[in-house]
């Protein structure tokens, strides 16, 4: 089943193995297929083939996150096995809107799909992860009065109190066990007139959502502050949030590693794992190859350690499918 979103430009795959995809409590086994841009001057191999050498197989994509998806197919006839009802879930934009997660979700939701387990293939070094952060995008749109730069006391300058406020968002991150990255800025036209709009995105990333809410409380009394100050107007909005993953049934999963001899980690990114659990079921990052390799130029995944992980793969499957079905 290929979906779509009402623009048509996020899409989906779902594939039911062993199941139907309707009124069923499966596996679900999830990824994105999407990739970044390769800088083609930087790669030392093709980016688009599979070059192996060394032990290591090169090619865009190949750690996040081809190689689930090639597990997966290499494994195919063993997965038919698994007496549990499996999803395959293939999302498109992860790397960009994640908007695909949703519609995949939203769909879920519709067929009465309801997973018990799902399996996230980021790139783990073939270990568990059982937190991720949770990614929140915002824009701050301020709102000055324009003059002329000699006669500053005309104007409001937009800018200004867009600085004030990333300075508030460098010291106070630290108090709230969380990151912040003041990514993009922009406004002004000219030096000698005093600007009436700048642009601030920021995004803000922990494992706790209590902590992000309250720092974005101080936030919104800072922007107060700054508003009484310079005299500015301001919006601010939410224009992404991926949630945490959040663990329910931690004893399985640490039942699980300790038989699989892999280790509990955190993943330091954002990803879809936290969709899931938000939604319905339990579910673990797991994945082959070190994530500090992607989204590079000549990305690589160590083949004995792919072979490695196909067979701690499919002992998950099997685990998962005498535990929960």
């Amino acid at each position: 089943m290929t979906l779509q979103n009402q623009n048509g430009n996020s899409e989906v795959l779902m594939v039911g193995i062993n199941t139907k995809l309707k009124d069923v409590s499966p596996i679900i086994l999830s990824g994105h297929i999407d990739t970044v841009s390769a800088n083609m001057k930087e790669y030392t191999t093709n980016p688009f083939e599979l070059t192996k050498k060394d032990n290591k197989m090169y090619g865009l994509g190949s750690i996040d996150m081809k190689s689930f998806f090639s597990v997966i197919l290499d494994n195919i006839d063993n997965i038919k096995q698994i007496k549990a009802p499996i999803v395959l879930v293939a999302t498109t934009d992860e790397e960009t809107k994640l908007s695909s997660i949703e519609v995949a979700i939203n769909k879920m939701k519709q067929l009465n799909i309801k997973p018990k387990f799902t399996i996230l293939g980021e790139p783990t070094k073939s270990n568990f992860c059982i937190k991720s952060n949770a990614c929140y995008e915002y824009c701050v749109n301020f709102f000055g009065k324009a003059c002329h730069s000699s006669i500053l006391k005309n104007g409001i300058n937009a800018i200004c109190a867009c600085a004030k406020l990333i300075t508030f968002i460098e010291k106070t991150q630290e108090q709230f066990n969380l990151t912040s990255n003041c990514g993009v800025i922009s406004g002004g036209e000219v030096v000698n007139k005093v600007p009436d709009f700048a642009k601030l995105l920021f995004d803000v990333r922990s494992t706790e959502k209590e902590s992000v809410e309250k720092f974005v409380e101080e936030i919104k009394k800072e922007l107060e502050i700054l508003k009484n100050e310079y005299g500015i107007s301001y919006e601010l909005n939410k224009k992404l949030s991926i949630p945490p993953l959040d663990l329910k049934d931690i004893l399985s999963i640490k039942e699980f590693a300790n038989i699989l001899q892999v280790e509990l980690n955190n993943f330091s990114g954002g990803c879809e794992a936290g969709y899931y659990t938000d939604y319905c079921g339990e579910a673990v990052i797991f994945g082959v190859g070190d994530l500090s390799l992607a989204h590079k130029p000549n990305e690589y995944v160590v083949i004995d350690e792919y072979y490695d992980y196909s067979k701690k793969f499919i002992k998950l499957l099997e685990l998962i499918d005498k535990k929960y079905f």
